[in-house]
């Protein structure tokens, strides 16, 4: 696996498939975080994505979630979840800055040149009912962690 052989990283962006299949699956379990965390610098971040529901999530949908979200939080100290129709999971060894003023202001001065992202975005991600919810949801689910037997 690459993981076992390569150097250190400030990202590690993992795009692997949803885990519907035992192969896939192990991109999202406690041991593959753990490869992730061993690769990260310091200040690192990791961040990996599952397809979601906006405004109604079923009740496996976020049993599976949750599952993988305790797996990623067993490793990193702050794991924080970005909601949409796709979940993105951004951990890290340290605190991630939450405040959407602090993460607009970042935004303006490194004068960063996105089409998908804006301050007006990034104050929306972080304020709006979905991201509380969803995260308290995730840190409060009765479900095991996703490990690989």
């Amino acid at each position: 696996m690459f993981l076992k052989s390569c150097r250190s990283y400030d990202v590690i962006l993992i795009g692997a498939s949803e885990p519907n299949s035992g192969q896939l699956n192990r991109f999202f379990t406690k041991e593959f975080f753990e490869q992730c965390a061993a690769k990260l610098n310091t200040e690192g971040i990791a961040a990996v994505r599952l397809r979601s529901a906006e405004n109604l999530w079923t009740s496996q949908l976020a049993a599976r979630n949750a599952s993988v979200y305790k797996s990623i939080k067993n490793i990193f100290r702050d794991v924080v979840v970005l909601p949409g129709s796709t979940d993105i999971f951004v951990a890290s060894k340290k605190r991630l800055e939450t405040d959407p003023k602090m993460l607009s202001v970042r935004f303006t001065e490194r004068q960063i040149n996105a089409r998908l992202v804006s301050s007006q975005f990034i104050n929306y991600i972080f304020t709006n009912d979905r991201f509380f919810r969803i995260n308290r949801l995730l840190s409060t689910a009765n479900v095991e962690m996703n490990t690989d037997p």
